[in-house]
C-alpha cells in the first residue's frame, strides 16, 4: 500500500522539519510551539498572499523585507499577549498609522506597518497579529465610533509601562 496523505492514520501530526539555523532561528529550541509556528508561517508565505505591489525596482514582498526571524519573533510576541492587550496594541497602531483626511470624516484609511519603515499589506498584517479580518474590522469600527477617549489613553500609558512588547508600535 502506498503511503499517501489519504492512507495515513487520522490524528497523525504532519509537520515538516525546518532547519531553524537557515531561518535565523538558531537560538530557538525545536519544541512544538516553535516548529508549529514556523510551519504555519512558512505555509502562509509560500501561498503568496502578499497583496503589495511589486515593482522591478523592488521585487520583494513585504514579509521578505521584514525577514523571517523578525516576523516570527513579533508574531510570537503578539500571540502571547492577553486579548485586551492585543486589542490595545492593534488600536494604538491603527491610530498612529491612520491616513484619513480631515475632509472625509466617514471614510477612514489605514496603513498597516511592521514598523515605521516597513509597511505591510493587510493580509500579512492580519497574519502577523494572529487575528481575523473580522476582528480587524471590528477594532477599526470601535476606534472610529469611540475615537480616542481619556480612558483609552490612560490604559495605553499603563500597558506601555507594564508591557515592553507594546513599545514596538
Amino acid at each position: 500500500m502506498e503511503n499517501t496523505l489519504e492512507n495515513l492514520p487520522l490524528g497523525l501530526n504532519l509537520r515538516l522539519k525546518y532547519n531553524l539555523a537557515e531561518l535565523g532561528l538558531e537560538g530557538y529550541e525545536e519544541n512544538d510551539l516553535v516548529l508549529d509556528t514556523t510551519h504555519d508561517l512558512m505555509t502562509f508565505f509560500q501561498q503568496n498572499v502578499c497583496s503589495c505591489k511589486n515593482t522591478k525596482r523592488d521585487p520583494k514582498t513585504c514579509y521578505e523585507k521584514v525577514g523571517f526571524k523578525k516576523f516570527f519573533e513579533r508574531h510570537l510576541q503578539l500571540c502571547a499577549l492577553e486579548p485586551n492587550e492585543l486589542e490595545l496594541f492593534i488600536k494604538a497602531q491603527l491610530m498612529s498609522f491612520e491616513t484619513t483626511s480631515i475632509t472625509s470624516e466617514f471614510r477612514h484609511n489605514y496603513r498597516y506597518n511592521f514598523s515605521h519603515q516597513l509597511p505591510l499589506c493587510k493580509p500579512v498584517y492580519i497574519k502577523l497579529c494572529g487575528i481575523t479580518e473580522y476582528m480587524l474590522k471590528t477594532l477599526q469600527g470601535d476606534l472610529q465610533a469611540n475615537g480616542y477617549q481619556k480612558d483609552f489613553i490612560k490604559t495605553l500609558d499603563m500597558y506601555l509601562k507594564l508591557n515592553p512588547v507594546l513599545m514596538l508600535i
